[in-house]
């Protein structure tokens, strides 16, 4: 099968070496041509323009930050919807939230190719261990042509029709989100109550209130590892403004996201937009003055000097 896969960010060159180790003949591209060298040393085609790239592809796979870079793929007399082939499917892996996917669905609806909304959910480690979970909508002829690329990635789940891979991936980020605001703001209590942070987390660990994130992002926090990053701060926000537009859209009121929206804008605005999500335990360790390490309880919850010194890894 010919696939054609745009975008190789920290997801997507570990994605696309996956279809590369299943046996795929794979056409890449990415807005930064380097980016697109060591696929081409493990054997992809290397296109100079998303149009060249989707030329003969049966399946498109797009992989992109955020709704303005599927636009600039996408759009444009050079972007996908110039050259791709009648009778294939684009699959939308990024998360790009519901309102982008309106008028694509439309414009590849009319060029006789079929959508499939399909987010992961992982990050960095587990794409290149090709263990995300890709939340898949749209239609079942379409789900099931894809499925073989799909599985290359990791487990398939079919969510409904399309547009609910999207709307399933909004409701997984903000669970994310509070999941890893409560991580941090209970490393931070807990040492300054005299807690090692080790001992807390094996706690956890082994409580009603387990979960491999909370063992993984907290390791990397008590060790004071943010960088680089496996999904970064930015991201995060960006994720989170998508869930609370949609939100708002929808008519609910998320009050609870919205404080966590805030902490991680706070977070940007300190200067942690490119370390891993992790640090936005820094923006509460300045204002506690306490540090959430490994050795801050030998120190008796270690205290800084002032909210505004930084802390460094």
């Amino acid at each position: 099968m010919r696939v054609a896969f745009l975008g190789l960010g920290t997801m997507g060159a570990p994605m696309a070496r996956r279809l590369l180790s299943a046996g795929f003949d794979l056409c890449v591209y990415n807005r930064t041509p380097a980016r697109c060298e060591p696929l081409r040393s493990l054997g992809a085609r290397v296109a100079a323009t998303p149009a060249e790239a989707v030329l003969g592809a049966e399946v498109v796979c797009t992989m992109l930050a955020d709704p303005a870079a599927l636009s600039a793929v996408c759009d444009g007399p050079d972007g996908v919807l110039s050259a791709i082939e009648p009778g294939s499917v684009l699959v939308e892996l990024s998360t790009v939230g519901l309102e982008p996917l309106v008028p694509l669905r439309a414009a590849l609806l009319a060029k006789d190719v079929a959508l499939v909304d399909a987010p992961v959910s992982g990050s960095r480690v587990p794409a290149e261990e090709g263990a995300l979970v890709v939340l898949a909508g749209g239609p079942c002829d379409a789900i099931a042509r894809v499925t073989p690329v799909l599985a290359a990635f990791g487990a398939v789940r079919r969510t409904g029709p399309s547009g609910s891979g999207a709307a399933t991936k909004l409701v997984f980020n903000q669970l994310g989100a509070h999941m890893l605001a409560g991580l941090v703001s209970g490393l931070v209590l807990g040492v300054r109550l005299g807690l090692d942070p080790r001992e807390l987390l094996a706690s956890i660990d082994q409580g009603a209130f387990r979960s491999p994130m909370f063992a993984h992002k907290g390791a990397r926090i008590i060790e004071g590892r943010f960088s680089p990053a496996d999904f970064s701060v930015d991201l995060l926000l960006k994720d989170q403004q998508l869930v609370l537009d949609a939100a708002q859209r929808a008519g609910v009121s998320l009050p609870t996201l919205e404080a966590v929206r805030d902490l991680v804008a706070r977070a940007v605005r300190e200067g942690d937009g490119e370390s891993d999500l992790c640090a936005v335990v820094r923006v509460l360790e300045r204002m506690s003055g306490v540090l959430a390490r490994a050795d801050a309880a030998k120190a008796g919850a270690a205290v800084m000097a002032g909210p505004s010194d930084r802390v460094t890894a």
